[in-house]
């Protein structure tokens, strides 16, 4: 099996949808893709991963929406003080201070009073692996058990919060790693593929995370959503 993970082309967050730039990009990778590539198509129902679907699909094949690939719930009050703060994007000196943000038991670190983000983080990796059992992979420890091989091919239209909880799941690592550490660009294609080299028993590996080649053969820089400044002097997002 392959499992493709589209993040949604550039936000605009405030208008729900995403920008003209972001336009581009999502007609950009639709001359990359196709709905006849795919086997199954899953899309969250935020507007601007919608959109980034439609241009792929173009109403071709049926897409299914799903509540659980909305992005995360993810405003945390951290630590001491009680100040919301995104569960990724910390600054290296926080994370200094408290390391075990970065450990198995991340969620220990943070004071979630509602307990909203721990229950949707569950929720996901739940759900994506009851749809991974339907396609013949359920989950057994780390790995999965092999119910019906196949090369079927798996599309999901999401978020880069998502996307980065479904990586720390296929790779046994805490969210927190995988969030902090890792940035897909707008309208990215990250790919997992199963490995059965143990008869029955199969692991998804990683073969592209975040791919624009789509953007390039189009002309169109990456965006630097999602991203901060690379030198401390530079004007860009701290």
């Amino acid at each position: 099996m392959k499992l493709y993970i589209i993040r949604h082309a550039e936000p605009d967050y405030e208008h729900h949808t995403i920008t003209e730039r972001g336009k581009k990009e999502a007609a950009a990778l639709g001359k990359r893709y196709n709905a006849s590539d795919f086997d199954e198509i899953y899309c969250s129902p935020l507007e601007r991963a919608q959109l980034t679907c439609q241009a792929v699909v173009k109403g071709k094949k049926k897409v299914h929406t799903v509540d659980w690939l909305r992005e995360l719930n993810h405003y945390h009050a951290v630590l001491e003080g009680g100040e919301k703060q995104v569960c990724w994007d910390f600054k290296p000196s926080y994370i200094q201070k408290h390391p075990i943000i970065l450990q198995p038991n991340f969620l220990e670190a943070m004071e979630v009073r509602d307990g909203v983000f721990e229950k949707h983080l569950f929720e996901l990796w739940d759900n994506l692996d009851k749809l991974l059992a339907e396609h013949g992979y359920k989950r057994e420890g780390y790995f999965y058990k092999v119910t019906k091989p196949n090369k079927d091919k798996i599309v999901l239209f999401c978020h880069i919060g998502v996307m980065s909880a479904i990586v720390a799941h296929f790779m046994n690592i805490p969210f927190t790693n995988a969030a902090q550490f890792m940035i897909c660009p707008p309208s990215g294609v990250t790919v997992f593929i199963t490995e059965e080299r143990d008869k029955g028993l199969a692991q998804f590996r990683m073969s592209r995370y975040g791919d624009t080649t789509h953007l390039g053969k189009e002309g169109i820089i990456r965006s630097f959503s999602g991203r901060f400044c690379e030198l401390y002097s530079d004007k860009t997002r701290h």
